[in-house]
């Protein structure tokens, strides 16, 4: 995978430096961790927190992506001007790794209650004896004839 910036412009009013690139020889849409890595060493950023990656997206039958990020000044900038979701979604996978290292054990335990808990309810289920109808199929019971029924049996 290439990375190509086709356009670098700097925004003053909100404190960032707009970003449309290019990425190339990609098989699908690269992950945006992918990319964060590539504009990260392109761009010679410091600060990882800093850049948010707005949109990244790919024509069908092209081998490249394109797409739009920002990289901030400051955080404060960035908290004011970022959607919550958005400020989410560039840092979501971090977050997941360390807390998937940090609590295997706890998950093993969960699932192996879980599932002790729906074979108790299916034993419970096995149990109890279906309540099987009295009625043939295709004769309707009084309560559930309707009103134009009713007036026609009588």
């Amino acid at each position: 995978m290439k990375l190509e910036i086709i356009s670098k412009k700097k925004n003053p009013i909100f404190n960032r430096e707009e970003i449309e690139f290019k990425v190339l020889d990609s098989d699908a849409t690269p992950s945006r961790a992918d990319v964060r890595k590539l504009l990260l060493s392109s761009t010679k950023t410091k600060k990882e927190n800093l850049l948010v990656l707005k949109k990244i997206n790919s024509a069908f039958g092209e081998r490249e992506s394109k797409g739009y990020a920002y990289i901030y000044e400051n955080e404060k900038s960035l908290e004011k001007l970022e959607p919550l979701f958005i400020r989410k979604r560039n840092q979501e996978k971090e977050e997941k790794r360390s807390k998937s290292e940090e609590k295997p054990a706890e998950s093993q335990e969960q699932k192996a209650e879980e599932s002790a808990e729906a074979k108790s309810k299916e034993k419970i289920e096995e149990k109890e004896p279906q309540k099987e109808s009295k009625e043939e199929p295709g004769v309707k019971s009084p309560e559930s004839k309707t009103k134009n029924e009713k007036e026609e049996s009588k």
